[in-house]
């Protein structure tokens, strides 16, 4: 169908919208499509009954009154529709009963009979009602073949030119009248069968517009996923394209659902190269100077499709677009109409339109691909060369019309094509290997055949700058080829290579933001296609491209005022192109380009362009440009591009730096010190690639180096051992503290620098024995003490904590390595402290002190008063609760000074308990001198006038600090600090402790000349000796809290009021949860304390108080089995208390080998000491059994046989007792059992009381 034959558009939707005044401006010849609907609504009775109503009805009246048709139209609407639709009816009875798909003659249908000179002279001399009955025969008959395969149906009446406006006009009042009978969406499928269905279907979506969705979405949901294979998906496709020609505003609602629904490639290809036509046309049409700028418009149409389809869409829409193409190019690429080669001619167009100069270009004036834009080419003649050309602005050469150029520059690419499908293996680019054959094959092709060893790429001119608007619609383009190539599988043409090479190596990018964008696409590009680079003179160019952008790169920075650059994409695809990673330039190039081109990557042509990168690109280059590269300022992760931080993360893994002796820790220092959060993913594995370098020994980075003997030589005399100096203390320090004046670093730069400390103490102690052997003297870290004194770690770690999201990259390794190293700042019952503080409810006191002079001095005059005056030192301690911890920092000292104050008599308890919340929210900033402090403070009175504890000293022996005041040791809060304190050290001692036999063994073995057995039988040794001596320590801790639980004169008397009122019992408490978490953390510690054994008066506090005294029954048994008496006695009450408070079914059989075992014992012992052995023991007897009451039966054995051996001669008093009494007997509470016998009896008795009597 030609586009005049189409309904007007203008027309379809002013009608659509009920604009009539736009109907008004039509005229006559483009109403007459509409002519049905048009009278419908000018003498049909209107819904609308107003004065507007009747008013746009007479308009509409008017409008059509001058169209001759309207009144054949008028008296058409008139027949006799109920008539029609009976016999209509009848006729699809008839068809029912021959079956779908079945023929039948003419003369039997009963809407078409009598009929003798054909349908065609029938129609022009029959009736109205009579052109009816013989049109819906027609529509009828194609209807019952729509279950059949598809094929077009032959229909004189359809087919008839003269008769096609009464046809349609007929057809769209039958639809109307009858809706029932032709259903629109059958009507339409029925349309596509016929030779001129497209324009009946455009005619009768024309006079029903409301239904165009509906029409619309059915073609397409219905149609072929390859359209243009089959004959029926071409006429769909077809029939669709002229419906959205019609319809131009629903155009990208069809196009978005075949896309979504996986329908009709080449129809939305279609589309969208008709609305890019659409505009270029009515920019020519506007002139000379609109025509000049048609092509820097940006496409609306195909750059944007195949974006959304070959990079956005998901795999099911690129596999069957790539199918498409692939099918499309193989099997269908000589049809002229196809969506493919109107792509083709659209994007040879295009790309030539940014050929300006060809004067500039051409050396072989036969190269399609250096010719100017369309208009600007005239045909002057021909020689042996080729087809000679003459550039005349704005004059069109003789003859020659712009379509028959391009249809020209097609059939070429066709015989390219063909040649590349033969199966000579020839790959793209390589033209002029086939220049002879494809001569021969194609003698019509040697008017135009491309000469590409006569190919000249010029140097890049600034008067030929491209402006932003054509840099960045150059970009989509070449993006747009890219992606048609590498994920569509599309074929290049040599004249498509070398345009896109010519464009890519010798357009200069205006010095800009977009010409940054346009350079880093198209070295996307050039990588992802590297067979664009065919020839010697294609090497050269961009050779020559990639010298003229280092060169330009100042320009453009200073252009772009350091917001963006394409340096560092240059230098990360030259880092990973010297060392062949091509993971690595994947990724760079997908990031870019968002899709995936690893099979480019593996090509002949890819390695020939690693080769050109290399050629401009040294590693002295670019290590020494990488250096000069300013950090990147406020550098985070929402930050998205390549950047400086991407090149040097990459050049010192690749130990680049080490090969030339280039230094890195300036520019790696101030970037640390111009970060912003969040934090930027490289960041993290830099810091470790980094340190790694720096500690690594300098032989090892001597390796490869080319001046490896003048750097041996002059490391040998240098007092620093490593690759390359570290981070200074200075620094460090810098980093951590507030100057007056200064802005502080903030958060995320301090998080950094500990977590470089940190990452360099781990590497150092991994690397200390060969830095040793190397030295043949100590090696201390240049981060000692001194340095971590003046870095607030617990509160880095608390705020990363606190920030994890912002730190997810480097988190992990950060806590991991506090753990190793800071373990005293990961106690896991500090940080649950913590989160009860920040989660607590904040309060404000009813009595508020004026913080106008609230100062450290005036804080220390308070508290130190206060046993005269506690309301006002209460006032305070509750004034400063509500401050945020850092603000409490300066009153550290005053509090910390006047916490033995407590220790006072009759100080209120509520003063107590504000002193240890402050104290603990002081320990979430300044953990590491709070602890010395108060180690210090709480010192006897005689031991605080000696010289002050250090922090070598306490961390050497963590007893220290229960080396305090004995009034600590009943009072709960003040104790609960201490444990914490103590706590902490512990932590601290053990990983001291390791450390050092860590550096004393890698000092053995760097020195000592024995041989390696030796040297590995000392390391065992001294790795025995430090797990001894840190088990020692912290059994040592453990004894001395359960000597501070026993009961003392004046514990016995405050027990008088109550166990739950003593502190004591507090004391108790604290204790036991103290033990319980050293034994989680170390199982093996609890053997070790229960085989040093205990006070058996603690054995019941140690059991309710500590949850963990259940692993006891592990080693109980083996407990009884040690020879000495205290230990067995010690093993048979531990295990009837635990047994006791864990009844669990292995108890009892372990309580029955007890008894075994005893029985055993009590027949060995001698007779003078089995009263000493087994007196102790005789109360757990009794536990066990009224634990386990079955138990009794081995319990009275045990006891019988005790006393049988007792008094052997003898009948044993438990005998005489119950004879005289006949049954048990109890003795007054007050009586003490002197004799063993009388003891053995009494347990009995108990024994009785407890399992059968239950008393």
């Amino acid at each position: 169908m030609a586009a005049a034959a189409i309904p007007c558009s203008k027309v379809f939707c002013a009608l659509l919208a009920g604009d009539i005044k736009s109907l008004l401006q039509c005229t006559a010849d483009e109403l007459r499509p509409f002519l049905p609907c048009l009278t419908r609504i000018a003498l049909c009775q209107p819904l609308d009954t107003s004065e507007n109503g009747r008013r746009r009805q007479k308009e509409v009246l008017s409008l059509i009154a001058g169209i001759a048709e309207t009144n054949v139209v008028k008296d058409e609407l008139t027949v006799d529709f109920e008539e029609l639709r009976q016999d209509a009816q009848k006729e699809q009875q008839l068809y029912k009963k021959l079956g779908p798909g079945e023929e039948r003659a003419a003369s039997q249908s009963l809407l078409a009979a009598s009929i003798q000179h054909g349908l065609a002279a029938e129609f022009e001399k029959s009736p109205q009602i009579r052109k009816f009955r013989l049109v819906l025969s027609e529509i009828l008959r194609v209807m019952n073949k729509l279950e059949s395969p598809f094929g077009l149906e032959s229909s004189e009446l359809f087919e008839c030119d003269v008769f096609m406006d009464e046809v349609s006009d007929i057809l769209c009042i039958a639809v109307t009248e009858l809706p029932s009978l032709l259903p629109i969406i059958q009507v339409s499928e029925s349309l596509l069968r016929l030779e001129k269905g497209s324009y009946f279907l455009c005619r009768l979506i024309a006079n029903m517009p409301e239904l165009f969705d509906e029409v619309v979405t059915s073609l397409v949901l219905n149609g072929e996923s390859m359209d243009e294979v089959s004959l029926a998906g071409r006429c769909r496709s077809l029939s669709i394209q002229h419906l959205c020609l019609m319809n131009p505003e629903r155009a990208a609602y069809v196009q978005t659902l075949s896309l979504k629904h996986h329908r009709h490639p080449g129809l939305a290809l279609s589309l969208a190269l008709d609305a890019d036509e659409k505009v270029g046309m009515v920019l020519r049409e506007a002139g000379p100077e609109a025509a000049r700028e048609a092509a820097c418009l940006k496409p609306v149409g195909v750059v944007t499709l195949v974006h959304n389809i070959v990079i956005d869409g998901d795999d099911q829409m690129k596999a069957s677009f790539a199918q498409y193409m692939k099918l499309m190019l193989q099997k269908f690429r000589r049809q002229k109409s196809s969506a493919v080669t109107r792509l083709r001619h659209f994007l040879i167009q295009r790309l030539l339109s940014f050929r300006r100069h060809p004067q500039e270009v051409l050396k072989a004036p036969s190269l399609l691909t250096d010719v100017l834009p369309l208009e600007a080419v005239e045909l002057l003649g021909e020689d042996e060369g080729g087809l000679v050309i003459d550039v005349k602005e704005g004059k069109h050469p003789e003859g020659v019309a712009d379509t028959g150029y391009l249809q020209e520059l097609v059939d070429q690419m066709e015989i390219e094509i063909s040649d590349h499908e033969s199966g000579d293996g020839w790959t793209e680019g390589d033209g002029a290997s086939k220049d002879e054959s494809s001569r021969a094959k194609h003698p019509h092709s040697k008017k135009r055949k491309p000469s590409f060893d006569k190919v000249d790429f010029p140097p890049l001119s600034l008067s030929h700058q491209l402006c932003d608007d054509e840099a960045l619609e150059l970009m989509e383009l070449l993006h747009c080829c890219c992606a048609l190539k590498v994920q569509a599988q599309m074929y290049l043409t040599s004249e498509e290579t070398a345009a896109i090479l010519n464009l890519i190596a010798c357009t200069c990018p205006p010095f800009s933001p977009a010409g940054v964008q346009f350079v880093e696409v198209s070295l996307c590009v050039l990588l992802a296609c590297p067979f664009l680079i065919s020839i010697e003179e294609c090497e050269q160019a961009v050779v020559r491209w990639f010298q003229w952008l280092v060169e330009r790169l100042p320009d453009f920075e200073q252009a772009c005022q350091g917001q963006c650059s394409y340096g560092e994409m240059l230098l990360l695809m030259a880092i990973h192109l010297q060392e062949n990673q091509l993971v690595q330039i994947e990724s760079l190039i997908s990031g870019t380009l968002h899709m995936k081109v690893s099979s480019s990557l593996r090509s002949g042509h890819f390695a020939l362009l690693r080769q050109l990168f290399m050629k401009v690109f040294t590693e002295e280059v670019v290590c020494a440009h990488a250096v000069g590269v300013a950090p990147t300022f406020n550098l985070n992760s929402n930050m998205v591009g390549c950047f400086p931080i991407h090149c040097m993360y990459q050049l010192i893994k690749n130990r680049s730096f080490k090969k030339q002796g280039s230094s890195v820790k300036d520019w790696i220092y101030k970037q640390i010190c111009a970060l912003q959060e969040p934090l930027h993913p490289t960041l993290a594995p830099l810091l470790q690639e980094y340190v790694q370098l720096l500690s690594n020994p300098t032989s090892r980075s001597n390796q490869g180096s080319p001046s490896s003997s003048s750097s041996t030589t002059s490391s040998s005399s240098s007092p620093s051992l490593f690759s390359y100096p570290p981070f200074t203390a200075e620094e460090v320090v810098r980093v951590f503290q507030h100057v007056p004046g200064q802005a502080t670093y903030p958060p995320i730069t301090q998080v950094l620098m500990l977590h470089y400390i940190l990452l360099y103490q781990d590497s150092y102690l991994a690397n200390l024995r060969t830095l040793l052997v190397q030295s043949g003297n100590a090696v201390s870290s240049p981060y000692g003490p001194s340095v971590l004194a003046q870095i607030p770690m617990k509160q880095l770690l608390q705020y990363a904590r606190q920030h994890q999201a912002t730190y997810s990259t480097l988190y992990p390794s950060f806590l991991r390595l506090t753990a190793t190293h800071l373990p005293q700042l990961c106690l896991a019952e500090e940080w649950l402290r913590e989160e009860g503080l920040e989660g607590g409810n904040k309060f404000t006191p009813i009595i508020k002190l004026s913080s106008k002079n609230i100062n450290p001095e005036f804080a220390q005059e308070v508290l130190t008063n206060l046993q005269n005056s506690p309301s006002k030192a209460l006032l305070l301690l509750t004034h400063l609760s509500t401050l945020p911890p850092i603000d409490l920092i300066p009153y550290t000292h005053v509090l910390v000074s006047t916490l033995p104050l407590l220790l006072e008599p009759c100080v209120a308890r509520r003063i107590q308990a504000q002193y240890l919340a402050l104290w603990s929210r002081l320990n979430t900033v300044t953990p590491k001198k709070l602890w010395l402090d108060t180690v210090n403070a709480l010192r006897t009175a005689r031991s605080r006038t000696l010289h002050p504890i250090t922090l070598q000293n306490v961390t050497e022996d963590p007893l220290v600090v229960l080396r305090c005041d004995p009034r600590v040791f009943r009072c709960p809060p003040v104790f609960e600090i201490s444990l914490r304190v103590l706590a902490a050290y512990t932590s601290m001692s053990r990983a001291w402790l390791a450390e050092h036999a860590h550096t004393q063994n890698c000092v053995a073995m760097a020195t000592s000349e024995f041989s390696s057995s030796s040297l590995a039988a000392g390391k065992q040794q001294r790795d025995e000796l430090c797990v001894a001596l840190t088990a020692t320590q912290e059994s040592a801790v453990v004894q001395l809290l359960l000597e501070i639980c026993l009961p003392t004169k004046e514990d016995e008397v405050q027990c008088n009021f109550g166990p739950q009122l003593s502190a004591l019992r507090e004391i108790q408490c604290l204790v036991c949860s103290y033990i319980h978490q050293v034994f989680i953390s170390d199982p093996n510690l609890a053997k070790l304390v229960h085989f040093q054994g205990y006070s058996k008066e603690l054995l019941s506090m140690m059991v309710s108080g500590v949850p963990s005294m259940h692993i006891c029954l592990d080693f109980v048994m083996e407990l009884l089995s040690q020879p000495q008496i205290e230990k067995q006695q010690f093993a048979v009450q531990l295990a009837a208390h635990v047994i006791h408070h864990y009844p669990l079914t292995d108890a009892m059989g372990m309580a029955k080998d007890i008894f075994k075992q005893l029985l055993t014992l009590a027949n060995e012992i001698p007779a003078h000491m089995r009263e000493l052995y087994f007196l102790p023991i005789l109360p757990a007897i009794v536990l066990f059994c009224k634990t386990f009451p079955p138990l009794a039966v081995e319990a009275t054995n045990f006891l019988v046989t005790l006393s049988k051996l007792s008094t052997p001669l003898v009948e044993t008093p438990l005998a005489v007792s119950i004879h005289a009494s006949g049954g048990p007997q109890q003795d007054s509470e007050g009586k003490k059992r002197t004799s063993f016998l009388d003891s053995i009896g009494q347990t009995f008795s108990d024994l009785v009381n407890t399992t059968v009597i239950r008393v």
